[in-house]
């Protein structure tokens, strides 16, 4: 059962939310607010989720789960501020003063039966290659010395009118029916952001939550890897380096040489091999290639570094849009994404 009396640190934390939401301009939160907030938290730790039907039996029956759903959703008016300010606090308490962001998306499997659950789409199941309903959250983390914190999320939904051309036109392309003959893709309607738009708008809220924060890089893997992403990160901020994958089979130009696949470009290339601390892995055999290059879908020049480790065959190519890094440096930065997976 969930004792009345919040846990001390709990209320110190609500205490110190509150102030911080006045330092920020934003109004305080009502004592009822701030009961509720106790209450959830003391739930969480207790049940280890976030379930109104649980809560409610925790509770000793002193809540009906339909009014605590209607307080979280309708009692608080402070959602899109709240994590800022959260992660504030937690900055201030380390002394953060820089760090890395990390993007990524993932999907949370839902019932295939639900029908309240916004955002929910039929979605592949990753390793099995079957189906199920699920959420996409595309998320942002921020990395440093100290710790590892979430610092902004949004859900992602595919268009469906884009989802349907998509379905026809693989049919006629089946058919054998030449692109002028087929139906031009629809352009994206605005209440279905992609991935890259999301992406970039959670990086601009960043920067407007926190000023004051130097970001040393931005990583995400190779699906973000495209010129809308790129162009994007650019406007927010022109200063910061850019840190993703790009596929093997793109098109990569060296000078004055013929466009060719980056894969065979590196191929022909000399390689080094150095002993790198890694964060979680310590110190790492890596054998790597660097070299400036045009990427020919992106009209523009990045450093790529081929990167293979001790016990992998295959190299992955790393891209970063500052040219003035190490290949060290964009190995050793880009080793902090696997932080987003745990």
């Amino acid at each position: 059962m969930i004792p009345r009396t919040p846990l001390p640190h709990i209320r110190e934390y609500i205490s110190v939310l509150n102030e911080t939401l006045q330092e920020k301009g934003h109004k305080p939160l009502s004592r009822i607010q701030q009961g509720f907030l106790c209450f959830i938290l003391m739930g969480m730790l207790l049940t280890q989720s976030l379930c109104w039907a649980r809560l409610e039996r925790a509770s000793g029956g002193r809540y009906q789960d339909g009014a605590l759903c209607k307080m979280f959703y309708h009692g608080l008016k402070c959602w899109d501020y709240l994590l800022a300010v959260s992660a504030l606090i937690v900055m201030k308490r380390f002394n953060i003063t820089s760090g890395v962001l990390v993007l990524d998306d993932s999907d949370r499997g839902r019932s295939k039966n639900t029908t309240k659950i916004w955002g929910v789409e039929k979605t592949v199941l990753k390793g099995t290659g079957g189906f199920h309903y699920a959420q996409n959250i595309v998320f942002l983390i921020l990395v440093t010395p100290e710790i590892t914190i979430p610092v902004g999320a949004t859900f992602y939904r595919p268009d469906p009118v884009l989802r349907e051309w998509s379905k026809n036109d693989k049919k006629l392309i089946k058919q054998g029916i030449k692109k002028k003959n087929r139906p031009p893709k629809p352009q994206r309607q605005s209440d279905y952001p992609s991935r890259v738009e999301l992406a970039c708008s959670l990086i601009k809220q960043f920067k407007e939550d926190y000023p004051e924060l130097r970001i040393k890089a931005i990583l995400a893997d190779s699906a973000y890897f495209n010129p809308s992403f790129m162009g994007g990160i650019d406007k927010t901020d022109q200063n910061v380096q850019i840190l993703t994958q790009m596929r093997e089979n793109q098109k990569v130009k060296f000078g004055r040489d013929k466009e060719q696949q980056v894969k065979d470009f590196f191929n022909k290339r000399e390689w080094n091999s150095t002993i790198l601390q890694l964060r979680g892995h310590g110190e790492t055999l890596v054998h790597y290639s660097s070299a400036v290059v045009t990427i020919i879908s992106h009209g523009r020049k990045y450093r790529v570094v081929g990167l293979r480790y001790e016990d992998e065959k295959e190299p992955r190519f790393l891209v970063g849009s500052d040219l003035s890094w190490r290949p060290e440096d964009m190995i050793q930065y880009y080793s902090l994404r696997w932080l987003v997976e745990v």
